[in-house]
């Protein structure tokens, strides 16, 4: 009888033929996850805001802070900021050549920049959004519109 890896025997299909289709954990492999477009926070009360519902409905409402659930789920999701904006398309608010907002509910937006150390910029000096794979989400808050 063959044994398959990590020492399961092989099972006989309805034909009779011998088959390691069951394996063990140990023989498994984790593919590393795909490159994702990642995120950061300017402040720890923004971090707070971002990983706590409770807070998040305290200080911007229950419609904003599911909005920004929905938007932080969106860009775990890209790959990069360009995708993200083509996901987000006219809603996007282009405040800078490097820095972007996103409404979340009347009156509340999320204001975004590249999060890297080293800056993607295109030839123009404004940020290169397709090399972005890291925001800082810089502000959440009340708009002055």
């Amino acid at each position: 009888m063959a044994v398959a890896c990590g020492g399961t025997p092989a099972v006989k299909d309805a034909a009779g033929a011998e088959s390691a289709f069951r394996l063990e954990s140990s023989c498994r492999t984790e593919l590393p996850r795909p490159p994702r477009l990642d995120f950061a926070y300017q402040t720890a009360r923004i971090k707070d805001i971002c990983e706590r519902r409770a807070r998040a409905v305290a200080e911007l409402g229950e419609p904003a802070a599911l909005e920004l659930e929905r938007r932080l789920a969106d860009i775990d999701a890209c790959d990069n900021a360009a995708d993200f904006a083509a996901l987000c398309g006219s809603e996007l608010l282009v405040l800078s050549g490097h820095r972007w907002a996103l409404p979340l509910a009347e009156g509340v937006r999320m204001e975004l920049v590249a999060g890297h150390v080293k800056a993607r910029l295109a030839a123009t000096d404004a940020t290169d959004w397709g090399k972005v794979t890291k925001f800082r989400i810089d502000e959440i808050g009340g708009t002055d519109d």
